[in-house]
């Protein structure tokens, strides 16, 4: 406990800190530290370290001060609870606010006093030796992440599906994310030259902490993000400008080797284009009636036609049929087609890219597959 310390940090900064790090921590957890925020001082400087951690994830942000004041020659250390935090921070109107080590917090003429825990409960934000590196902007991370992250398992009980599959070799940093029923996989070509391959499976809950971070730490796109794995296992994911810094737990297991339900694009003669908003209001509209538990939806090919695909769904006696003006290519003559998906995992993979839908088949036992510039999407069919 350090009671003769203050800091004044600006009001938005406090704010920011509190609102993110007291998301992370949970005030009933049964390990101490997960329910607080945790703060220090180093030699000589103005800047107060941040830490907090939810026993998946550890996040450290570095807030600058404009103001400190101590007795203590060396450095300083102490811990208020997360989830205090964040409602204080809510109430704040004042412009600064003073941040005690005893656990006093004054903001204008509001004054606020936290329960603390003693410093031997504090631990240090330790990677230890480095085995790879990789820099790549802010903004290529929201975009894998965005076109990936539907994808991934819940909840399932194969743990390495309920998170993102993310591969460093050949100077390409790979995302992929599936359930087993559907698959997104999407790709970056980096500049970097660290030869060392790697591949680790982050969770869900460090994918979502990882976006809420970097959205609530106001990361510019163009900001360089560097992931780094070390020897002991963990993926930290370093923001310098924003002065933010994650570390997170791996999820153990082989994740599968998905290549062989990748399909290339040019083993799908089959496909249909259609406007996006188009496809996208018909598919909407055959879900309305379909099992609300598979969600699954028919795609035909009328053996007379090319240029229409009718999207049916069936439930209780009840039928939907929604047509939707395209193009078929890949039929030699007036051959029916007819395949069916679930209609959700359809929705949220042809969402992924662009305002022009092309729909790749095989045949109606192989799945469908949305080819983006750098990625794929794939839905596998479904028995109706």
């Amino acid at each position: 406990m350090s009671s003769n310390f203050c800091a004044t940090i600006a009001a938005d900064e406090f704010k920011r800190m509190a609102t993110l790090l007291g998301s992370l921590t949970k005030p009933n957890a049964t390990i101490l530290q997960y329910q607080n925020v945790f703060f220090t001082l180093g030699n000589g400087s103005n800047k107060l370290e941040c830490v907090a951690a939810d026993g998946e994830s550890t996040v450290r942000m570095n807030i600058l001060t404009q103001s400190l004041e101590s007795n203590e020659a060396d450095s300083c250390a102490f811990s208020l609870p997360g989830h205090d935090l964040a409602k204080i921070s809510r109430s704040i109107d004042a412009k600064t606010v003073k941040v005690y080590g005893d656990g006093r917090i004054h903001a204008g003429k509001s004054k606020f006093k936290l329960p603390q825990f003693t410093e031997n409960l504090m631990f240090p934000v330790v990677d230890g030796e480095c085995f790879s590196d990789v820099t790549i902007p802010a903004g290529v991370v929201r975009n894998l992440y965005a076109s990936t992250a539907h994808a991934m398992a819940k909840n399932d009980a194969r743990t390495f599906l309920n998170g993102m599959h993310v591969v460093w070799g050949e100077n390409q940093f790979e995302w992929t994310g599936t359930n087993g029923h559907r698959l997104a996989q999407y790709r970056y070509e980096s500049s970097n030259t660290n030869n060392e391959n790697w591949d680790v499976i982050i969770s869900n809950e460090g994918m979502n902490t990882l976006l809420k971070m970097l959205k609530g730490a106001g990361v510019d796109d163009e900001f360089p993000v560097v992931f780094t794995l070390s020897k002991r296992g963990t993926l930290s994911v370093d923001v310098p400008a924003a002065e933010l810094y994650m570390r997170f737990l791996l999820i153990d297991g082989k994740y599968p080797d998905v290549r062989k339900v990748i399909p290339a694009k040019h083993d799908r003669p089959i496909y249909f284009n259609a406007n996006h908003a188009h496809i996208e209001k018909a598919i909407k509209d055959a879900i309305l009636l379909a099992d609300n538990q598979s969600n699954a939806i028919i795609l035909e090919r009328p053996g007379n036609t090319d240029d229409v695909m009718q999207i049916k769904s069936y439930f209780n006696g009840k039928e939907t049929t929604c047509v939707v003006e395209g193009e078929w290519h890949g039929f030699a003559g007036p051959e029916p087609f007819s395949i069916a998906a679930n209609g959700q995992y359809l929705l949220e993979a042809i969402a992924v890219d662009g305002k022009d839908v092309s729909l790749h088949f095989d045949t109606p036992e192989k799945s469908i597959a949305t080819f983006g510039e750098n990625g794929v999407q794939v839905v596998m069919p479904v028995r109706v």
